[in-house]
This record gives structure tokens, C-alpha cells and sequence, in this order.
């Protein structure tokens, strides 16, 4: 069976920098598309999953933007939220929150104290104590003395974890080579419905 992997907010934001092709615009958003629709794919088949915080996350970014209607993050979570969103298990929740080695993943002194990070690890949490074999998706992976990341978090919990570019190579939706070895005009061609690989 193929893994199941619990998405972060961070790692959906980053299609768009990962995917920015310098002086091609058109070119970058059809990447940008196809790989949002390869995703979009994985999360039909019930193998990407993210928690309602995420969806959260994104909508308050979207009514803050400046160009609402070209956010392709959240386009991507609100076209797959009947299929992807979750809601996390408040016991898992409140596991982390009250374990010393976890709970440094909230920020505090944030002005959003809800963030959607105890709620990712807490869906994975809750689908490998199903018998599920899960992964996160996430870019933080910077510790500070009085915060933990994703990455660590996902560590003292035995999970795997790995940033977009590495879900992107396993799932054979792009390729680390694939930058260097293609001319990225040539991807306006392409269908949203293709595979990269």
C-alpha cells in the first residue's frame, strides 16, 4: 500500500516559490497548475490529506491578498477540501501540547494562536495509530531556543517527514532533475491532467 501523506500549509505555499521560473509568468503559473492538479490527484485517491487549520490558514491569507482571485494554494485546498480536509482527533491535539519535547511547536507570542501545526502531526498521529503507513509534508525545519519544528516534532514521534521537492520526487510528480533538463516555456503545452514523470 502507498503512503499516505498529512500536508502543511507551508509546504502548499511553496509550489510557489519552488515553482517561480524567472521571466516566464505564463510558464510558471502552468507549471504551478499542473503540479497543483497532480496533487489534486494524490488527494482523490485519499494519499494527501491536510487538517481544517490548513484550509484556515490559507483562507485567512486569501482575504488578506492583494490579488484574491490568482492564489493557487488556496484554490488548491478549497477545490479539494470534500476530499482532503480532516478534522484532527483533539486527544492527539492535546497529546503534543502537553508533552515538553512538542509542545515548542506553537509560537506563542504569535498572534495566531491556533496554528495548524499540532493539527498536521495530529492527523498523522491518528491515521499511523490506524495502521496507516503516513508522512508529513512540511518546510519548517529550523529549531530556536523556545521553538520546535515540524521536522523535529515529526522526529520525537517517529514520523517520517520530508519538504515538498522530496514529496514531489517520491510521488513522481517532479523530478529534482527535471529543472535543469527541461525548457520550462515548453510546459504551456501540457495538459493539467498529465504526470510530470
Amino acid at each position: 500500500m502507498s503512503r499516505r501523506w498529512v500536508i502543511d500549509t507551508s509546504s502548499i505555499i511553496a509550489v510557489r516559490r519552488v515553482f517561480a521560473v524567472t521571466g516566464q509568468k505564463r510558464a510558471s503559473r502552468s507549471l504551478k497548475k499542473l503540479v497543483f492538479a497532480n496533487m489534486k490527484s494524490l488527494a482523490e485517491q485519499q494519499r494527501l490529506v491536510y487538517p481544517s487549520q490548513v484550509h484556515r490558514e490559507l483562507k485567512d491569507a486569501n482575504s488578506k491578498s492583494k490579488s484574491p482571485h490568482d492564489d493557487l494554494p488556496f484554490e488548491f485546498v478549497e477545490d479539494t477540501k470534500k476530499i482532503a480536509m480532516k478534522t484532527a482527533d483533539f486527544r492527539y491535539v492535546q497529546e503534543l501540547m502537553q508533552d515538553t519535547g512538542t509542545r515548542r511547536m506553537i509560537d506563542y507570542e504569535a498572534e495566531d494562536k491556533e496554528e495548524a501545526d499540532p493539527y498536521v502531526v495530529a492527523v498523522a498521529l491518528e491515521l499511523r495509530d490506524q495502521g496507516v503507513d503516513v508522512g508529513v509534508v512540511t518546510e519548517e525545519r529550523s529549531d530556536s531556543l523556545g521553538r520546535t519544528s515540524m521536522n523535529t516534532v515529526c522526529g520525537l514521534k517517529d514520523l517520517v517527514c520530508v519538504p515538498l521537492r522530496a514529496f514531489l520526487h517520491r510521488e513522481k510528480i517532479w523530478s529534482m532533475e527535471q529543472a535543469t533538463e527541461l525548457n520550462m516555456a515548453s510546459w504551456e503545452a501540457i495538459e493539467p491532467s498529465a504526470t510530470l514523470l
